[in-house]
Formats: C-alpha cells, structure tokens, sequence
C-alpha cells in the first residue's frame, strides 16, 4: 500500500476556509507545499474516541468504505479518480488513514456562466448514467457540494461515503417513509406509506432509514428514479444560483 499513496499527516494541513457544506469539509493546503489546494473531509478520530467506540468504529467504517469504494468504481472522467494522497493520524502508537486530498480547482461553481453551467449540466448527468449502468452501484447525495470544479474546469462527482443524503435534493419517496410495492402484472412501482413504529438503519446521518442498499438489489429502477431526481434537483440549484449553505445546515427541509 504504501508504494501506491503518498502520505500526510493530519497536523501539516493548514486550513484556508470551511467550505459550504454540511459535515468537516474544509479547504486546505499542505505546508510543505503551500501553492497548492485541497479539499479535506476528514475524520477527526480523536474526538470520535471521546465519544465512545461506536461512533468511532461507525465513522470509521464509513470512511475506509469510501476509499475502497472509489477505488472500485469502473474509471469515468466526471466521477473523481482513487486518490493518491492519504491523510494519517497518529493514535495509540498507530497510524489511522482519516481521509483522503481531493485536488481543489480555483473557479467556484456559483461564478459560472450559463454556458458552462449547462457544460457542467452534461458532465453531472454523464457521471450519473455511469454510476446506475456501467458502476452498477448509486451515490445517493447527489448535490452540487459533491460536485467539484477541477483545476480542468470539469466538474467530476465525489463523495462516495453512501451513508447518508441531505433532505433538499432527495426524492421524497426515499426519506424513509415509503415502501415501494412493485406490481408484477405491470412492472409499475407503487410507493406505500409506512406506518409503523420508528424504524432507523443510519446511526447519526440522514435520512434516518435508509432505503438505497435494499432498493438497489430488489428495485433498482426505483432507484434508478431517486438518482434521476437528485440529479434534477442539483442541476435546478445550479442554473438559478441556489446557495447551498443555508440549506445543508436545516434538518426539516420538505421538497415537493
């Protein structure tokens, strides 16, 4: 393993801004080579272990998973690249990977023009069709945070944790209040209210069930719809310049 990244360790990132996004995303630079940028969303373990071991073998998990999951995924030029740059923490005489560097490019997506937002438009949709058809897998956050303006101008998908959605781009069949009942005379999907007691699969993220795993293995065209939702509802915030700040911060968010 150690032939194939580079390392670096948490304490030489020095961070420039927070950025705009609901969880530890940060941009940052590396001091031993300040001219370049980063974007770091990283787990801070020890404060994870102060809060007990579950929380921290569960943040844990989700981010060696989506290391490997990167890692997995059948290579597309709009989705982002295996990383090459590994963040390391020290703990009990140890050295934990709490994250990988994704490279930073300089334009922010809200100072587009039409043109390239419409560019942009295509590289998101090209990215989508790729994960369901050819990746066989899902995403499930799709938002214009998790689309990263390269030092290209392109504007590759990242963030493939799996593990959770924010409320203004996910479909509303999928927050965890429905079923889905296909019927086999149709092939049609009919979506059935859940009504009984509180039910919860994701410990701390949102929505609190999570339907994506189950639905990718027995309706994946349900998911198939989700994606295609999210996908819109992105593409919509970024052609009207929708700040996506305010919103990730908001924990009852309703989309219609």
């Amino acid at each position: 393993m150690r032939e194939q990244f580079r390392f670096v360790a948490r304490n030489d990132l020095v961070i420039v801004r927070r950025l705009g996004c609901r969880g530890n995303s940060i941009l940052v630079r590396d001091s031993r080579h300040s001219d370049y940028l980063f974007v770091y969303k990283g787990v801070d373990f020890t404060i994870d272990l102060e809060s007990g071991h579950v929380k921290f073998g569960l943040r844990r998990d989700v981010c060696y998973h989506e290391i490997r999951r990167i890692r997995r995924l059948p290579p597309h030029k709009h989705i982002i690249p295996p990383a090459g740059t590994l963040v390391i923490e020290p703990q009990d005489e140890r050295l934990l990977i709490c994250r990988t560097l994704v490279p930073h490019g300089k334009q922010d997506a809200a100072d587009s023009t039409l043109a390239q937002a419409a560019t942009w438009c295509s590289q998101m949709a090209a990215a989508v069709v790729h994960t369901r058809l050819v990746a066989k897998t899902y995403h499930m956050d799709i938002k214009p945070g998790n689309f990263l303006v390269d030092q290209d101008r392109n504007i590759p998908l990242i963030d493939w944790e799996q593990s959770g959605a924010c409320l203004y781009t996910l479909a509303p069949e999928d927050d965890g209040s429905w079923d889905v009942a296909p019927d086999p005379s149709t092939e049609s999907l009919t979506y059935v209210k859940y009504n009984n007691s509180p039910r919860r699969n994701l410990p701390w993220e949102r929505p609190k069930w999570n339907v994506f795993p189950l639905w990718s293995e027995q309706y994946p065209h349900a998911l198939d719809l989700a994606e295609i939702f999210s996908l819109g509802r992105t593409m919509w915030m970024l052609l009207n310049r929708i700040p996506e700040a305010q919103l990730d911060e908001e924990d009852d968010v309703t989309v219609q």
